[in-house]
């Protein structure tokens, strides 16, 4: 019996994770995170794929992500695919990296979406990795308030207005975010 279509929207957003296969630890390895990063970057830029929020966990990913026209079973095929593939070669392994398909949910409104990038990001800190999630590398959670200069995250004029009229009330914060959207439009 063949699997179900997964249903696209054109300019949806998703809440899309997924873990590897056998529990390994791949991304407890710094190069292999930013290798994945690296992929998810390039995918991005090649869909018009917006990244909302990130995290990358030892054993699995979260992402939230806009997508444009292209379906996201395409950008996502790329971005496992390649990583997958890359890990295999580097690593000199045969067989399935991940664990199944990736997992995909529609996020219905804004008061989820804000509800999801906070999961996302405090995901670190749920596990017990980190304390403050500023502290935690792998998370989108840093460049929201500028503490990397290769962002991954897409944001908008508008929720960087939102920011600065005052939904986020640390002014350090606010001028990290206008800094990365200056470094984003430039």
């Amino acid at each position: 019996m063949p699997r179900r279509a997964r249903v696209f929207v054109a300019g949806a957003t998703y809440h899309v994770y997924s873990r590897v296969a056998r529990g390994e630890r791949v991304f407890a390895d710094s190069r292999e995170a930013a290798t994945f990063l690296e992929v998810l970057r390039n995918v991005k830029r090649e869909h018009g794929l917006s990244v909302l929020a990130w995290c990358l966990m030892a054993t699995h990913y979260h992402l939230a992500v806009r997508v444009g026209q292209v379906p996201l079973w395409r950008s996502m095929r790329l971005v496992q695919g390649r990583f997958a593939r890359g890990y295999n070669r580097r690593h000199r392994l045969l067989g399935p990296f991940w664990q199944g398909r990736y997992k995909a949910i529609v996020v219905p409104d804004a008061s989820y979406l804000q509800q999801l990038v906070a999961y996302i990001h405090l995901n670190s800190v749920t596990a017990k990795v980190v304390r403050d999630p500023a502290r935690y590398r792998w998370s989108g959670h840093r460049e929201l308030v500028g503490c990397t200069s290769v962002p991954c995250i897409t944001i908008s004029p508008l929720s960087v207005e939102r920011i600065g009229n005052g939904a986020c009330r640390c002014p350090e914060q606010r001028r990290a975010i206008r800094r990365l959207h200056r470094h984003l439009i430039a």
